[in-house]
């Protein structure tokens, strides 16, 4: 038993079994490592269009809110200053580290690095944070443990010319970046254990009436009731069964390229439905990572493929080479591309740390106990799958903020609008929340546990209203209401409620309204 947990130090076991179940070929890595620069590079320019407003102190959250109760676990660069050019600066950088990573250049620390910064974007906002943020900062922890750089990078060139990386990697790191992904799979259908998703099958048509997030498609899909029956069902035995594809014993590797592209179609079907962000993106790029050595043997003498890595590597030989002609170290003969065995005890013990964790998710009587929690705060590693769990939600809804300005008039403070329009926007997900980080936003601000953070959304609203105008039009009084829309069984009408969130008439008159009274208020007008 001890020499057997040696060996698990040193590696996972080398037989062509154990490589075949839990291996990870070094191709597949590499086009890991670009693809995962770039979803950094797309989430940065997302993230920039409201610099000011999510990530400095004249926007909704304030450093002191962002820091929380523990200003050393919630620590984030961004706190540093609440300066919009500040965070600005930290985008610039943490781009310039994306572009590298994705060359292979020094890619352990490319890797470090765009992870910390990722992590510290996101604790300065956590109350904008999607699955898809989760899952970025995740994946991108468990990659500092992998040979990201071992082919098609700048760090190969810059190796030994005599040394070969190896065909794949079978170690305590590459079971863990595996495992991570179909946690996401087997808990999140552990959670799901309703009779809405294996024994109605209405799951899906609740999801698909929440117009805040289903695209055109979604709600053209909704014209189908029992296709949207046998999806509901469908989804919720492939995410519970789905994920034993890749580990068959038999024929593991025809076993693992089905299991990568049936997940790659559920993802795309996902994405074409629903406005996810860049979860299903993530997914399926992490889900390459399946891909067996056969299968990347099969594509590499296509004349795509072939065009495509030759030019890659023109490139990064090209930037190997600057960097040789600038720098007269001598080039590593082998580059770190092995685990250590401390590092090989880190990984493992932090494979059993997040397993625990998602099994104290599963029931809010398993509780992590709290002397343990800071490393999952710390380290960004604590994770809940409750996407759509136990069932979608069956309401959602648009803001309205009619406010009434100095001179008498009135006007809608989110639009800027005079007439104040409390129907249902026809798009809603354009019109009432303009992008995923303000639904998230918004759709926090509704819940019990951050109704309070709707003062802090008050206030940017009028202090953003005032400077763009003259001190006649100033902001008087405001209220801010949300419209819920209560989706019904059967396709029957939704029920609509209005319920005020929060009111103002002047300095230090802050309103806000406990969501007890809210649920009251919906009460009422569902039994009308």
């Amino acid at each position: 038993m001890i020499e057997r947990a040696r060996q698990l130090v040193r590696g996972l076991p080398s037989s062509p079994k154990v490589r075949a179940l839990f291996g990870i070929d070094t191709r597949a890595l590499a086009v890991f490592r670009v693809a995962m620069a770039g979803m950094i590079l797309v989430d940065l320019i997302g993230r920039s269009r409201y610099l000011t407003a999510h990530y400095s102190d004249d926007g909704i959250i304030p450093r002191s809110v962002a820091l929380g109760e523990s200003a050393i676990q919630n620590y984030s660069l961004y706190t540093l200053n609440g300066s919009v050019g500040w965070a600005a600066f930290l985008f610039i950088v943490t781009g310039v580290f994306a572009v590298l990573l994705a060359l292979g250049y020094r890619t352990r620390l490319m890797t470090l690095a765009c992870w910390a910064l990722l992590m510290s974007l996101q604790k300065r906002n956590p109350f904008i944070m999607n699955s898809g943020d989760q899952l970025m900062c995740l994946l991108m922890f468990w990659s500092l443990f992998l040979p990201l750089g071992a082919r098609a990078s700048v760090d190969r060139h810059r190796a030994s010319a005599s040394y070969q990386p190896p065909r794949t990697i079978c170690t305590v790191a590459s079971f863990a970046i595996l495992m991570q992904l179909i946690a996401v799979y087997v808990f999140t259908a552990i959670l799901k254990d309703h009779p809405f998703w294996h024994t109605d099958g209405t799951a899906v048509y609740y999801a698909l009436s929440l117009d805040q997030l289903t695209t055109r498609f979604g709600r053209w899909l909704l014209n189908y009731p029992d296709l949207l029956h046998w999806m509901s069902i469908g989804t919720y035995y492939f995410e519970r069964y789905g994920p034993l594809l890749p580990f068959v014993p038999i024929g593991t590797k025809y076993f693992r390229t089905v299991a990568v592209f049936l997940f790659i179609g559920f993802h795309a079907g996902l994405a074409m439905a629903m406005q996810l962000a860049l979860f299903s993106y993530l997914c399926i790029f992490a889900w390459l990572l399946f891909l067996p050595s056969e299968f990347w043997d099969a594509i590499e003498p296509r004349s795509v493929s072939a065009r495509f890595r030759r030019a890659w590597a023109t490139l990064t030989a090209r930037v190997a080479q600057l960097h040789c002609a600038r720098c007269r170290r001598s080039a590593p003969s082998q580059p770190g591309w092995h685990l250590s065995r401390p590092e090989s005890v880190v990984v493992a013990l932090l494979v059993a740390y997040v397993f625990w964790w998602n099994i104290c998710t599963l029931s809010p009587d398993r509780q992590m106990p709290r002397s343990f929690r800071p490393i999952a705060t710390v380290l960004a590693i604590g994770q809940h799958w409750a996407m759509f769990s136990p069932y979608p939600l069956r309401a959602d809804g648009w803001y309205v903020a009619p406010t009434r300005l100095r001179d008498g008039s009135e006007i809608d403070l989110r639009t800027g609008l005079t007439d104040v329009m409390w129907h249902k926007p026809e798009d809603m997900f354009a019109q009432s929340y303009g992008s995923g980080r303000w639904r998230k936003f918004l759709e926090n601000i509704w819940q019990d546990a951050h109704r309070n953070k709707v003062v802090y959304y008050a206030n940017w609203l009028r202090r953003t209203w005032n400077k763009q105008n003259p001190e006649s039009r100033h902001v008087q009084s405001m209220r801010l209401f949300f419209c819920r829309e209560y989706t019904m069984p059967d396709y029957q009408p939704p029920v609509f409620s209005r319920h005020l969130v929060y009111s103002w008439h002047g300095i230090g008159t802050d309103q806000i309204i406990p969501y007890s009274q809210s649920e009251r208020e919906f009460q009422g007008a569902q039994n009308r």
